[in-house]
C-alpha cells in the first residue's frame, strides 16, 4: 500500500497531455503495477485512480506464516533473517546439480565418494566466487556465467618444441573478462611451462 501511496504522489506532480500518453508512460514506469491504477481526467487534467479491485485481488494473495522456534535470545526480525538466509544455501545446492552437474555419486567406495564430495565443494566455492565477482564488476549485464566460461573455454596453449607454452590469441571478450578478474598476465605472449 505504501507503494501505491508513493506512485499517487509521484503522479500528481506530473502533467500529461493525452490518454495515449499517461498509457504509455504507465507502460514503461509501472509495468504489473499499472493494473493497480485507473486513469480519470476531470477539468482537463489526468489522474490516477486506485483500482480497488485489482488491490484487493492483490491483497487476498498476500498470506502471513510462523515460525516457530526454540530459540528465544534472537529477535522477530533476527528469525525471520536466519529463515531467509536458507534460500541462499538452497540456491548453493541448485548450483551444486545444475550448473557443475554433480546429480548422484556413482562411486563403489566411501573413499571416492568422500573425493568426490570434496571437488564438487571446492568448485562450488570457486563457482560462488566467480559470481560474486560478476556481479561486483557488472559482468552480468554482458554475460551469464555459462556464456562466461564457454568464453573462456575457447582459449587454447599450444606447447611448442623449445618446450615453451604458448597461449592462443585473446579475444575482446576474454580480456574483459580477465580485466574484471584482475588477470593482467594475459598480456605476455609467451610463458614458460613452470609458470603456466
Amino acid at each position: 500500500m505504501q507503494k501505491i501511496v508513493d506512485l499517487e504522489r509521484f503522479f500528481s506532480k506530473k502533467i500529461f497531455k493525452s490518454r495515449k500518453h499517461i498509457e504509455e508512460y504507465l507502460e514503461e514506469t509501472l509495468k504489473t503495477k499499472k493494473k493497480f491504477f485507473k486513469i480519470r481526467k476531470t477539468k482537463g487534467k489526468f489522474y490516477l485512480l486506485r483500482n480497488l479491485s485489482e488491490i484487493n485481488v492483490e491483497r487476498r494473495l498476500l498470506g502471513k506464516f510462523v515460525i516457530c522456534t526454540n530459540d528465544f535470545t534472537h529477535s522477530r526480525e533476527q528469525v525471520l533473517a536466519l529463515y531467509r538466509s536458507k534460500d541462499g544455501i538452497e540456491k548453493i545446492f541448485l548450483s551444486l546439480k545444475q550448473e557443475l552437474g554433480d546429480k548422484r555419486n556413482k562411486t563403489k567406495s566411501e573413499a571416492t565418494m568422500r573425493g568426490s564430495i570434496f571437488v564438487s565443494f571446492v568448485a562450488l566455492i570457486l563457482t560462488a566466487h566467480i559470481s560474486q565477482i560478476m556481479t561486483s564488476k557488472d559482468l552480468f549485464k554482458t554475460f551469464s556465467k555459462a556464456e562466461l566460461f564457454k568464453t573462456l573455454n575457447k582459449l587454447k596453449v599450444f606447447q611448442l618444441a623449445n618446450s615453451k607454452n604458448l597461449l592462443s590469441e585473446i579475444s575482446k571478450k576474454q580480456k574483459q573478462i580477465f580485466s574484471a578478474f584482475g588477470i593482467s598476465k594475459f598480456n605476455q605472449p609467451s610463458y614458460n611451462s613452470t609458470e603456466f
